[in-house]
């Protein structure tokens, strides 16, 4: 590769790698992307090139960032797109060793989840089921499969027919999700979800005015005309509506908080920490036992509020 292209090609020619060889995600790269070019802007005020850059130019754009209070996600995710960058940079022998491998990652952040209530959620459907428009058919199926599956919000969107899986007897209660890392796993459909899926086929492609042939399971017509599927920010804001008709706090709500909230009211109802761990997607189980922290919460507070001996 020639070291004398402009350091945004080699990002480009990173990212494209990351797409091809490791099936990155599209948010995974969208981010990286943005993390990269901030980086080199921030080489741009120091009067250093990319292949200039020294550990002590390293820790300046480290302290940049503190100084802005990113989340401690944020910067573990920023410094690991420069890792990356510079690994590869290696690997195509345009410098001799990465000098981002000695950069420390903060620490994770504990924060515990914020789920909906058992209560909140049960509202939130039987409200969704009240519009039988095709928009609110389509709202209501999501809103079911989201529960009943804990899908991410870019697998929810971006599902196929080909996802769901049929018989002579009708749709089947599993789904096979792709999820991150191009990671295949199989997800559950409740009885509600599979009815609300039914309503909403029947009428899925009614949205449009005109004749129209897609693979989306939840299509959307965007302004050039081009059928894609519905956008995450588009749920997102019907979702804060149909908080504010079903009398829910629209801060509380998000299509992320449902994720929560499925993982949250499945081991407060007894499941297994690594099926829930299998359903989430989750490589690692620490993703998922942080959920264990919010039961330990509410077992607490239930304890002070109700054990006989915490009202003496």
């Amino acid at each position: 590769m020639n070291n004398n292209l402009q350091p945004f090609t080699y990002i480009e020619n990173f990212l494209e790698m990351l797409s091809a060889e490791r099936n990155a995600s599209k948010n995974t790269i969208l981010s990286y992307k943005t993390d990269l070019i901030y980086f080199i802007r921030f080489l741009e005020t120091t009067g250093c090139s990319l292949f200039s850059c020294d550990p002590k130019i390293l820790n300046r754009y480290i302290i940049s960032l503190s100084e802005k209070h990113l989340a401690s996600k944020t910067v573990r995710r920023k410094i690991s797109a420069l890792r990356q960058f510079f690994q590869f940079l290696v690997e195509e022998k345009l410098i001799t060793q990465n000098i981002t491998l000695d950069l420390e990652m903060p620490k994770k952040d504990h924060s515990l989840p914020k789920a909906l209530s058992q209560e909140d959620m049960t509202i939130l459907i039987n409200t969704s089921c009240l519009d039988t428009s095709a928009e609110g058919l389509r709202l209501n199926a999501m809103l079911e499969i989201l529960y009943s599956t804990g899908l991410r919000i870019t697998e929810l969107v971006s599902l196929k027919m080909q996802s769901l899986q049929k018989s002579s007897a009708g749709i089947e209660q599993f789904m096979i999700i792709k999820g991150k890392g191009g990671k295949e796993r199989l997800v559950i459909l409740n009885d509600q979800a599979v009815e609300a899926l039914n309503k909403y086929l029947k009428i899925r492609l009614s949205i449009f005015k005109k004749n129209v042939s897609t693979d989306w399971l939840f299509p959307s017509l965007e302004k050039s005309g081009k059928v894609s599927h519905i956008t995450r920010q588009r749920f997102g804001q019907l979702l804060k509506e149909l908080a504010v008709n079903s009398g829910v706090d629209p801060k509380k709500l998000s299509p992320h908080k449902i994720r929560h909230s499925f993982a949250s009211h499945l081991l407060e109802n007894g499941a297994n920490l690594r099926v829930v761990q299998e359903l989430l997607g989750h490589s690692d189980i620490s993703s998922t036992q942080i959920y264990t922290k919010v039961l330990s919460e509410a077992a607490k507070k239930l304890i002070f509020e109700n054990h006989p001996l915490s009202k003496e």
